[in-house]
């Protein structure tokens, strides 16, 4: 049986703490991702966030992407591949706090399911 690929997008959202940080995991379960878009905003923006993209978890060595735009609204192109269970990280620092604000990304790209299932661990 082959792999099935189609495009998917998922998206998540996070409300912001008193100091403006936040962040949400999107990890692939059962199937693996191509994620070539990624698309981050706040509901507030009186501070524009930094928003960070990590793979694997959230520490300096496996930060990926950054935008300096993550509450007016951003996106970012690159290429980030997924195998299931492993996780990206999207993260905000420094945007607005009280209200709650509350910080959205969009994942857009392919998933694979194969076709004879992910080997059991």
């Amino acid at each position: 049986m082959a792999d099935q690929r189609a495009r998917f997008q998922t998206s998540d959202s996070v409300e912001l703490d008193d100091n403006g940080y936040g962040y949400i995991r999107f990890t692939p379960h059962g199937e693996s991702w191509e994620v070539d878009n990624i698309s981050v905003s706040v509901d507030t923006t009186f501070t524009d966030a930094t928003c960070r993209i990590y793979q694997g978890q959230i520490a300096p060595q496996f930060k990926v992407d950054e935008t300096f735009s993550g509450s007016t609204g951003d996106s970012t192109d690159t290429v980030f591949h997924l195998t299931d269970g492993e996780s990206l990280y999207v993260e905000w620092t420094d945007g607005d706090n009280g209200g709650p604000p509350v910080a959205t990304a969009v994942v857009r790209g392919w998933k694979t399911l194969p076709g004879r299932g992910f080997r059991a661990v």
